[in-house]
């Protein structure tokens, strides 16, 4: 496994502290003075998905999530919880390859590389994604093994709708 696949292993003992470090780093977010700020998580076939409608990266944000320790939050900012560049890794428990979404960043992040680095390589947009919008999308493609309980779910059964969502379960102990 790459360097940074072992980090988060060593690191983060539960398989869904990165739960956590995704909504500690939303709170750290900017966000224009005109919005609610907001954090939904969505779980698709094949991958969990982060999305938020903060004012999106920048290249020095990307350059943070590629270092360890170069966090571009500051340590005088009361307002700050992060500072210390190594949390958003804690996604690579569950994810080896995943994906960033912001402005005009389509990046997937592979983990595997024994370099001990990670390089962003380019990945298409999602459909219909306007790059001038205040938001991110996170998408974690859900590793085997990844140690996360999902099941389908019906929704309004009684109703006869026949509606279906999926549910994902983390013990509160493990977050």
């Amino acid at each position: 496994a790459g360097s940074v696949q072992r980090l988060a292993a060593e690191l983060y003992a539960s398989d869904a502290h990165f739960v956590l470090e995704l909504i500690q780093n939303a709170d750290d977010c900017s966000f224009t003075p005109e919005v609610v700020p907001t954090l939904c998580a969505n779980l698709a076939d094949d991958a969990l998905e982060f999305i938020s409608n903060e004012v999106g990266f920048t290249a020095q944000n990307v350059l943070a999530l590629c270092s360890i320790g170069e966090s571009t939050k500051h340590h005088a900012d009361p307002t700050s919880i992060g500072n210390k560049g190594i949390g958003w890794k804690s996604v690579f428990k569950v994810s080896s390859a995943p994906e960033l979404h912001s402005r005009g960043f389509h990046l997937r992040f592979d983990s595997s590389a024994e370099l001990g680095y990670l390089v962003p390589e380019p990945v298409e947009a999602p459909s219909g994604w306007d790059s001038r919008a205040s938001r991110t999308l996170l998408r974690l493609p859900l590793s085997a093994g990844n140690g996360l309980s999902t099941r389908e779910i019906r929704l309004g059964e009684t109703a006869g709708n026949g509606l279906s969502a999926r549910e994902i379960r983390l013990r509160l102990s493990d977050v």
